[in-house]
């Protein structure tokens, strides 16, 4: 995530780190912290916060979804569905799997 944050210039893993660092603050208080930790031309608002943490969170699924999906190694979806069950982050991971898309 931290890859993808460098490349994209998207704050996702800076985001995902600061709300599980601050699990109780608002989201205007997130938006205070990303904007003081990260200095944007336009401030961070709550309602941008709350769009950051659910794109980062989509990001990071799909990440582990692949991840997973390589360390198998399989192109099956079946099979890699089978894995996340194991790993119990099925839950999590229902919409990441259909936008999933094997490689090689």
């Amino acid at each position: 995530l931290k890859e993808v944050e460098a490349t994209s210039g998207t704050a996702y893993h800076t985001a995902l780190r600061t709300r599980a660092d601050f699990p109780d603050d608002t989201s205007d208080a997130l938006a205070a912290r990303l904007t003081a930790k990260l200095h944007p031309a336009t401030p961070f608002t709550d309602a941008g916060v709350r769009k950051l943490l659910q794109r980062g969170r989509e990001v990071f699924v799909d990440l582990l979804v692949a991840e997973t999906a390589r360390s198998i190694p399989t192109t099956d979806r079946d099979r890699l569905e089978e894995e996340l069950i194991v790993l119990g982050f099925h839950g999590y991971s229902k919409p990441a799997l259909e936008r999933w898309q094997p490689t090689g």
